[in-house]
């Protein structure tokens, strides 16, 4: 595989920084509905826990594309911080020639590409 070039490169990055942003910005809010939704008894709270648990799907689901990733590696938010945690540590995959990585790498060694942080 060819090395990417600098115009690669910022889309690249911009394209990490949307998925990231949509990720904290859908699944932050819905981590704490879900640990509300769980301390309290009424079915208001029971009822943000759903939304809440749906949220942190698809905000893991945008994390996972960040991380060059299947986006159905979302439903691991079922397991609540647990699978945020797991989804953390999965390798990552280049977003220009999908070879994968371990999750510490910050470039492609392959292409030269970001990878997400």
């Amino acid at each position: 595989m060819e090395k990417i070039d600098e115009e690669g490169k910022l889309a690249i990055r911009a394209k990490l920084k949307r998925l990231n942003t949509l990720s904290l910005g859908i699944g932050a809010p819905g981590l704490l509905l879900q640990g509300m939704g769980a301390s309290r008894s009424s079915l208001l709270f029971f009822l943000g826990s759903i939304v809440g648990t749906a949220m942190l799907i698809v905000g893991l689901a945008y994390y996972a594309q960040y991380r060059g990733r299947h986006w159905a590696f979302g439903f691991l938010g079922l397991a609540s911080c647990l699978g945020t945690i797991i989804l953390y540590f999965i390798g990552k995959k280049c977003l220009h020639c999908h070879a994968s990585h371990g999750f510490r790498a910050s470039t492609c060694t392959n292409c030269g590409a970001p990878l997400a942080s």
